[in-house]
């Protein structure tokens, strides 16, 4: 909850950065355990457009290289 109410703290913004980058981890995982499932779940995830809006995220927060 203490995400919620955004500061100009910067103790509480590299709070909210870390909770960015668990959500990020949080996204990879769930496609990675769809896409190791069923065709027609992966065919789900493509067709979602899923896997291109996760990298451009990463991209945008200095994460590129984990892709």
């Amino acid at each position: 909850k203490k995400y919620v109410k955004l500061t100009k703290n910067a103790a509480e913004a590299e709070d909210l950065f870390n909770l960015v980058l668990h959500l990020l981890q949080e996204a990879a995982w769930t496609i990675s355990n769809v896409t190791a499932g069923q065709p027609h779940q992966i065919q789900a995830v493509v067709d979602a457009g899923l896997i291109p809006g996760v990298i451009d995220i990463m991209m945008k927060v200095g994460l590129g290289g984990c892709v």
